[in-house]
């Protein structure tokens, strides 16, 4: 039986000052983890089956100045012998409704900032939908119960579609499917409210239309998606349910037929 019977994270280190100064003597925030696994895999040799494993070691920075904030993290994996930049930002405060960031930065679709509630990650993640960071310039104003996010992403995070150590899934370039994201538009909009005393449900819709670029023949492919999502929280429940489509329509490959995939996904998370 192939399957894994339990995995879980034995130490996590939250945010922190490295001990070198006070929190309050610092200019910056320091955050990070170090995450060791213990799984047990009953299709391994006897001998195999159990054990731990250094997983991975995050280091993030945040800090304000002014009317601008910046974050940036770091990860380092080494069941997966790879390292990765998740995320790098300067944000701009027009006003306290407006803000304008820039750099290595979150797509605004879906549930924010993700929608998994464990240790593993939902399909969406999977997909491209969820936890997705990419390099480009997002606008983010609120109104009254509203919050509105749209942002353009010129490529992924490394303008590199060759390049599989990632934290992110994108669009890739295998050696025979040669494609790459070439400009990413994206709309988000979501209304929060108390319809129940002691409860808040926030109600949302997401939108994104991107180009994707043959890197033989250069002729362009698209993608779409959009999302209905809820959130809704009580105490200590959560509720969370989410309906996605997205199809990908890609410039056929030199001396190949055109490639067409849609899938429609429903998903739910309590």
């Amino acid at each position: 039986m192939n399957k894994l019977l339990s995995a879980f994270s034995l130490v996590s280190l939250a945010t922190c000052t490295a001990g070198l100064a006070k929190a309050d003597e610092l200019p910056f925030n320091l955050s990070g983890h170090v995450r060791v696994n213990y799984g047990h895999q009953d299709w391994q040799q006897p001998e195999f089956r159990d054990g731990f494993e250094f997983e991975s070691f995050k280091l993030g920075v945040s800090g304000e100045s002014d009317q601008f904030s910046y974050k940036a993290e770091y990860r380092w994996y080494e069941n997966t012998d790879f390292d990765t930049v998740r995320f790098a930002d300067l944000t701009y405060h027009f006003d306290e409704q407006t803000q304008i960031t820039a750099g290595i930065t979150q797509t605004p679709f879906g549930l924010q900032p993700f929608g998994s509630n464990n240790f593993w990650f939902s399909v969406n993640y999977y997909l491209g939908f969820e936890d997705d960071y990419d390099a480009g310039v997002k606008i983010n104003h609120d109104w009254e119960n509203w919050d509105f996010q749209a942002a353009y992403f010129m490529n992924d995070e490394y303008n590199d579609a060759a390049e599989f150590g990632r934290y992110s899934f994108d669009v890739a370039d295998d050696g025979e499917y040669r494609n790459k994201e070439d400009g990413q538009y994206n709309l988000r909009a979501n209304y929060s409210a108390n319809f129940i005393r002691g409860a808040t449900t926030d109600i949302g819709v997401s939108y994104q239309y991107g180009n994707i670029l043959n890197l033989d023949t250069l002729d362009d492919g698209d993608m779409s998606a959009y999302a209905v999502h809820m959130r809704h929280t009580q105490g200590d429940v959560k509720v969370e349910l989410q309906y996605i489509d997205y199809e990908y329509d890609l410039a056929a490959q030199r001396g190949k037929q055109m490639i067409a995939s849609h899938c429609r996904l429903l998903l739910s998370h309590s």
